[in-house]
């Protein structure tokens, strides 16, 4: 079992203490998740595994020899290495997503912690293993969420966590944790709900370039090689709370992604698709600074590079995490689409449209961006 026990009196060892009273009166209330809609997540992870498990097969049948035969994969659980992947996936998706697989994103439902405001990686481990014990007396431990009060499977009793409603999670305080947002001259403010975020990245792309040469901001967007620090996330995740109409959008080209800016000053403020379709926005790290609370501390070190054949220079850094970003960024955009939270952007009003009128920029101005570059 998991074990955080805060808040323990003086002189009360051996005896039962409540873990972490306040956490647990803070989700008190809070909506739980269906069994249908656990099941549902549970099948659609499974599929994953499944899938994950055939290519791994697949790559080990190039050999036919019996020899090697012995140790292909087989698909069924009672093997190690099949074990292995749907161990791998349980505690990495749930990690990675912070309580919620890809199954999981898109039923809106998540696992939280009683004893922790946030799920470490053993949490999650611990979950994952706890699946087996669920199995065991034909599967009778995933039904004794309908006798629980918490409705807790036995792997939730092992791990101290339980399943809640995605749209609950606003309510929880760990999930209100805020970065300011700003252009440079302070017409237009807001707050990021950091939790929301996905890992950080440095495209070097020539657009991004180009669109940093467009502002006339290249010196305080761009690195020395070129790339533009991006903290990806769902755009109902950026709240403004002043100076929205100061918001501006161009494009480089009719197809291309559209661009914001706070046109009183040129601050960039991040890339969206053409239409709130898909729940994506790229906010550009000028936005973010100046406030006195760091961006590494709110949303973590930079870890994928994106693009660095286009950068001015050798790109050293290597990228990492990025199948775990990939599976992030997925089940991210399967889950705001399947609950319809893709609508909720502060970049498009309620019919779909841009918050502020496209501006697509001429072919030769664009060339001449790039010539700049």
């Amino acid at each position: 079992m998991s074990s955080n026990v805060t808040n323990k009196t003086p002189g009360t060892k051996g005896t039962f203490q409540i873990q972490n009273p306040e956490w647990q009166y803070a989700i008190q209330g809070t909506a739980l998740a269906s069994f249908r809609a656990r099941a549902i997540a549970f099948m659609f992870d499974g599929l994953i595994v499944l899938l994950l498990g055939k290519l791994f097969e697949s790559a080990g049948n190039e050999d036919k020899t019996a020899e090697h035969q012995l140790f292909s994969l087989s698909l069924s659980f009672g093997t190690f290495i099949s074990a292995f992947i749907a161990i791998a996936y349980f505690s990495l998706a749930t990690y990675w997503g912070k309580g919620a697989t890809l199954g999981k994103r898109m039923m809106g439902i998540r696992v939280v912690s009683l004893t922790h405001h946030h799920l470490s990686l053993w949490h999650c481990i611990e979950r994952a293993l706890g699946y087996a014990a669920s199995w065991l007396e034909a599967g009778f431990g995933f039904f004794q969420y309908f006798t629980h009060p918490n409705n807790q499977t036995v792997h939730d009793r092992i791990a101290e966590t339980i399943v809640i409603k995605t749209k609950q999670s606003h309510e929880l305080p760990v999930h209100e944790a805020q970065h300011p947002l700003r252009c440079h001259c302070g017409v237009v403010q807001g707050h990021v709900i950091t939790s929301g975020a996905l890992t950080r990245a440095i495209c070097y792309c020539k657009d991004c370039q180009s669109f940093a040469h467009f502002l006339g901001k290249e010196k305080e967007v761009l690195d020395e090689l070129g790339g533009t620090d991006i903290v990806p996330m769902s755009p109902r995740n950026v709240v403004f709370t002043q100076g929205k109409q100061s918001l501006a959008c161009m494009q480089l080209s009719p197809k291309g992604l559209l661009r914001w800016y706070a046109k009183c000053c040129n601050t960039p403020i991040g890339n969206t698709w053409r239409n709130n379709h898909m729940a994506y926005v790229g906010l550009v790290h000028s936005c973010l600074e100046g406030s006195g609370k760091s961006i590494e501390d709110s949303f973590g070190p930079v870890r994928i590079y994106v693009n660095p054949k286009s950068a001015k220079g050798q790109v050293t850094a290597k990228s990492k995490g990025s199948i775990g970003m990939m599976l992030r960024w997925l089940g991210m955009m399967i889950s705001e689409r399947v609950s319809g939270n893709y609508k909720k952007s502060p970049f498009f009003g309620a019919d779909g449209e841009p918050a502020a009128l496209p501006v697509v920029i001429a072919l030769e101005e664009r060339q001449l961006l790039r010539e700049r570059i």
